[in-house]
């Protein structure tokens, strides 16, 4: 039991640091918008070379990630 809260509770934690740095870091919003776009695009990259095919085209990589992300209103199976 003590195992499946501890991703739960990793997550919060991880949260919960993100809203202090943030709120701490308020003075210096543009350096911070700029770090933080960043770290979106390096998981964007993450999740596409995630779900990349070994070998195929750029359209098999983008099919891919909407594998990995559903959209909204999208039936999951």
């Amino acid at each position: 039991m003590a195992a499946a809260l501890l991703l739960p509770a990793a997550e919060a934690a991880v949260f919960t640091l993100g809203c202090a740095v943030i709120h701490a870091q308020r003075q210096r919003a543009e350096r911070l918008t700029v770090i933080l776009v960043f770290g979106v695009f390096a998981l964007l990259l993450l999740l596409a070379v995630a779900a990349a095919p070994e070998k195929g085209t750029l359209a098999d990589v983008v099919a891919g990630v909407g594998d990995l992300l559903p959209l909204a209103g999208e039936p999951v199976d």
